[in-house]
């Protein structure tokens, strides 16, 4: 999972405009697998001025994700989490956790993102973390 979160830094890194790593984000959104439409209840909507929905499930400690979302950015940022744990082992996910979360500040990323974003992506993190 590190060597994930790593591979992101250094792509925004080679981005320095905020324009290019929106971009980014919105390329990211766009190869988010499909989500079943049974996963679409409420209980996995997440509080976001779009229609956001992140299902978190563990599978004999391993992490299966499942989003959509119809605006780019939220399903940017939920295709980023899902290609940094889907499939991972949720002691991995707890133990890089933090770095996950200091390298998204270190960026800048969750700082740039408007009030709605950004407390979706915290409440995404949180739904990874439990």
């Amino acid at each position: 999972m590190k060597e994930k979160i790593d591979a992101l830094k250094e792509t925004f890194l080679l981005l320095p405009e905020w324009a290019d790593r929106y971009n980014y984000l919105v390329e990211l959104g766009e190869s988010l697998p499909a989500m079943p439409v049974a996963f679409q209840v409420p209980e996995n909507r997440i509080a976001c001025n779009s229609m956001l929905y992140f299902y978190v499930c563990y599978i004999q400690d391993v992490c299966y994700i499942f989003a959509s979302a119809n605006a780019a950015i939220p399903a940017g940022l939920a295709a980023m989490l899902f290609n940094f744990c889907d499939g991972v082992p949720r002691k991995d996910i707890r133990d890089n956790m933090p770095y996950l979360l200091a390298v998204l500040k270190e960026l800048g990323l969750i700082d740039n993102l408007t009030l709605s974003r950004r407390l979706a992506l915290l409440e995404m993190i949180k739904k990874l973390s439990n």
